[in-house]
C-alpha cells in the first residue's frame, strides 16, 4: 500500500491508477497530498474492481469525492 507516503500527489496517483485499473484494495491512510482530483481518478480507473480504500487522515478529500466513489 501507498500508506503514510507524502510525497505521492494527485499526479502521481492519476498515473498509477491509469496503469493499474485492477486495483481491488487501496491504502492511502496518511497521504496528506492527496485530494479530490486524485480520488476522482481512483473512481474512474477502479469503478469495476476496487472493494476496499482507506482514507484515513486524507484532509484535502471532500464530500464529493466520496461520493462520486459510491456512484
Amino acid at each position: 500500500g501507498l500508506q503514510g507516503c507524502t510525497n505521492i500527489t494527485n499526479s502521481g496517483l492519476s498515473v498509477m491508477v491509469e496503469g493499474c485499473r485492477r486495483i481491488k484494495h487501496l491504502d492511502i491512510n496518511k497521504c496528506i497530498n492527496i485530494g479530490d482530483i486524485g480520488i476522482s481518478s481512483v473512481s474512474e480507473a477502479c469503478s469495476l474492481t476496487l472493494m476496499t480504500l482507506k482514507l484515513l487522515d486524507c484532509y484535502k478529500v471532500g464530500d464529493d469525492s466520496i461520493l462520486s466513489l459510491a456512484n
